[in-house]
């Protein structure tokens, strides 16, 4: 399909423009799964779903190891640093809403630990997980909204 448009043209592709064509593959082959599983769809169905499909694609193209990185939640998902600098961390963005699992009991989910559980209760006296003063440092930015709660 992209060939057809004349991409990429004469010259070869760079790493993020590979990387970008890799991942529209992957969009494509789950576009194709869909055939398993429904019946034939009409071209602008099929196109909303392939839309949906890359809306919901998470695209970060690999890069060399850099001194600093900014990274959005879930590309550091998992990460481990020796330092950190957080920003943007308003009422609105920040904690993430849960969503736990319909089917399985809250209490369960936060017993086995569950991916997007429900957060267990904080300490209410500083609102801080008991453990924070065994990870690494990090700075704290965000930025005040002026805007006063009822």
């Amino acid at each position: 399909m992209l060939g057809a448009a004349g991409f990429p043209g004469e010259r070869p592709l760079d790493s993020v423009e590979f990387q970008a064509q890799a991942k529209w593959h992957e969009a494509l082959g789950e576009l194709a799964r869909l055939d398993r599983i429904s019946q034939p769809l009409p071209f602008n169905e099929a196109f909303q779903i392939l839309k949906r499909i890359c809306a919901d694609t998470l695209f970060q193209p690999e890069s060399p190891d850099t001194p600093i990185q900014v990274l959005g939640l879930l590309e550091s998902a998992g990460v481990e640093f020796d330092h950190l600098w957080v920003t943007g961390l308003t009422d609105e963005a920040w904690p993430l809403k849960s969503s736990p699992n319909p089917f399985l009991p809250l209490a369960q989910q936060r017993k086995a630990a569950f991916p997007r559980r429900a957060p267990r209760p904080r300490s209410r006296s500083t609102g801080a997980s008991p453990t924070a003063g065994s990870r690494p440092r990090a700075r704290w930015c965000s930025r005040i909204s002026p805007r006063r709660r009822p």
